[in-house]
Formats: C-alpha cells, structure tokens, sequence
C-alpha cells in the first residue's frame, strides 16, 4: 500500500513562486525528528527570528502535546498532524519541555518570510580570516544574499570559508 516513489510531489504554480519568495505558510520551526513513531522525540532545531514560533520557543524545545493530544504516545495522528503542519492560519496550542518545566503556548501561524542567508562574518584565526555564512535554502531569493555575503566576505579579506549547511 506504500507509494512507490516517495520523493515527488506537486504543488501549484502559485505556492512553488510563494516558496521561491521565501514565504512559507507556517509557525517559523524547523524540527529535529529523532523518531516520528511512538514514543516520539521532536526538539525545535532552528526558528526564524520574528517568526510565530521564534517568538515563543527556544532552540532544544521538546514536544510533548499538540492541541491537547500527547506528542509521544497519542494516537490520533489527524490532530496531530492539523497543529504541526496547518492548512488554516487558526491558533493551535502546544506542550513542550524546557529544561525541567512544562511550557505551554497558543500560537497562530502566519505568512512567515525565511531568512536562508541568516548570517556572514569574518572570523580572526592564527592563520588568516576565515569566512562563516550559514546558508539554508536553495531558493530564488537565497542567489542575491549569497553573492551580498561573498562579497562581504571578500572585502573583509577572508581566505578560507565555512559554509554551515547544517539545516539546509
């Protein structure tokens, strides 16, 4: 009953020119997924700064509850599903762990406009200036910040070069 080409989709031509604009329909969150079945185990691996989400959660954000149902055990996948990847831009509520306390936050995604040249700076070394850019989407608008960031880095006389494609 499985699919037998789980790496295509579709969307239409109006949603592919939004995400090649940067704007994603969401909360700002990148999740890390250590295991998607139950017991499941999801932290926020990385936000966008002024985004819903960014507003409210920190970065080893565990999840524990979606719109009341559990997060680890619960089996109604639906709702689950409804909070962490909405189709309406309506509030939801989450449970997550920080730390040692149970944080709890009702927030509504929004139009959220992604940063995927989120940072540049030239780094003194022992051996020369090294470049760092964190870059995390190969969308259209990602060509004119990463040409604005070598550029940077090229002034500043940076040799070397880390490219940080961790979330990407």
């Amino acid at each position: 009953g499985r699919a037998l080409d789980e790496f295509h989709w579709s969307v239409t031509e109006a949603s592919f020119d939004q995400q090649e604009a940067g704007i994603e329909e969401g909360y700002g969150i990148q999740w890390a997924t250590a295991k998607s079945s139950p017991p499941r185990d999801w932290v926020v691996a990385n936000m966008e700064p002024d985004s819903p989400g960014g507003k409210v959660f920190k970065r080893g954000d565990k999840l524990k509850s979606v719109d009341g149902e559990d997060f680890v055990n619960g089996g109604d996948v639906d709702k689950l599903n409804g909070g962490l990847f909405p189709s309406k831009l309506a509030p939801h509520t989450f449970e997550v762990i920080r730390g040692s306390q149970t944080l709890s936050f009702t927030i509504t995604p929004a139009l959220v406009s992604t940063t995927p040249v989120r940072y540049t700076k030239v780094i003194d070394t022992p051996t020369g200036k090294v470049g760092y850019v964190y870059f995390d989407d190969h969308i259209a608008k990602s060509e004119a910040l990463l040409i604005t960031a070598f550029n940077t880095l090229k002034s500043q006389g940076a040799k070397d070069l880390v490219l940080d494609l961790r979330y990407n």
